[in-house]
């Protein structure tokens, strides 16, 4: 089984509180012609229910993945790759001695990560021994994918999205970005690499066994999280409070839900998208893939900055970079 996680910056973001008439006018006037919008409930249904810590004192965890029995996570603050079951138990340290780990993914036999300040790609078994080094002399690795032969990453500092086979061997660029308009996220099907770029704010895609980068969509620069649906390509854009769902070809976007302030780290499931949120209040938020009312899963306490998500069959899992915690709620 091989699952996925989305990780984003840690950064809180205020929230404001606005009528529901105000709202839908921001929505329409934040939108490109032609796009679609389908405004979610205003007023988030207060469902949330009491979120379960399954490790504390960790020391700024970010990237997080999930798979049939275990939970994986990095501490960016003392270079830890850690696991835990998931319904909670012991933690235990897979790996130590990076520098800034940042994004994670496993499969059925090891769990991958990126070191950013370290640059390099990194993998160990899932029960713990031995650290191989796939790829090293990175520019900052940051987010991470797998498909069943490879390992797929961008790098912030100099632009470029990479892969290398799961065993390792020689790193092949995929594509190479205008300086300064890094990958931020990305994620692979079977076909495609897909990834949202800072400062411009674009979504683009390129071929997995090589061939010329697409952009797909443009955004107000603010596209955080990113995942992937048979139903479309989800984003969240943390600065206009939307998430948003657009063909893998480009396309009319449709904003599903509005009034998300802070929305950033996305994940889907075959029903759902859900979403972790700053705004201070609120922890993780999910809606229908079609759009419909918002529900609200947990809520959480101001500063603790939840960044990556994962899911289960079951359960949502998150980190919080500033509180120290790994989280999980029933979906």
């Amino acid at each position: 089984m091989r699952a996925t996680s989305s990780i984003e910056r840690p950064e809180a973001i205020a929230s404001a509180r606005r009528t529901g008439a105000l709202l839908c006018l921001l929505a329409l006037a934040s939108c490109e012609p032609g796009d679609e919008v389908r405004v979610s409930s205003l007023s988030p249904r207060a469902t949330a229910s009491q979120p379960v810590v399954i490790a504390s004192g960790q020391d700024r965890p970010r990237g997080i993945a999930v798979d049939a029995t275990s939970v994986y996570w990095v501490n960016w603050g003392d270079g830890t790759v850690r696991k835990a079951p998931l319904a909670g138990g012991a933690v235990a340290t897979l790996a130590s001695g990076s520098s800034q780990p940042h994004g994670i993914a496993v499969d059925a036999a090891s769990v991958y990560w990126t070191d950013f300040g370290a640059g390099t790609v990194m993998k160990v078994p899932l029960g713990g021994g031995s650290v191989t080094t796939l790829a090293e002399q990175q520019s900052g690795p940051y987010a991470i994918a797998l498909d069943p032969t490879a390992v797929y990453w961008g790098n912030r500092i100099n632009s470029t999205v990479m892969k290398v086979g799961l065993e390792g061997g020689a790193p092949t660029t995929l594509a190479t970005l205008p300086e300064s308009v890094s990958p931020m996220n990305l994620v692979v099907d079977s076909v495609n690499v897909f990834f949202i770029t800072a400062v411009r704010g674009s979504l683009m895609k390129v071929p997995a066994g090589g061939g010329a980068p697409i952009t797909i969509d443009l955004g107000p620069g603010g596209w955080r999280g990113l995942a992937l649906s048979p139903a479309g390509v989800f984003r969240s854009d943390e600065l206009e409070g939307t998430i948003i769902r657009g063909p893998f070809g480009g396309g009319t976007s449709t904003r599903i839900a509005t009034g998300q302030a802070g929305a950033g780290a996305i994940a889907v499931d075959s029903t759902s998208v859900y979403w972790t949120l700053s705004d201070g209040g609120r922890a993780v938020a999910k809606a229908p893939l079609s759009g419909g009312p918002v529900t609200t899963l947990a809520l959480g306490p101001a500063g603790s900055n939840p960044v990556g998500i994962a899911l289960s069959d079951s359960d949502v899992y998150w980190t919080e970079f500033v509180g120290g915690r790994v989280m999980r709620v029933a979906k």
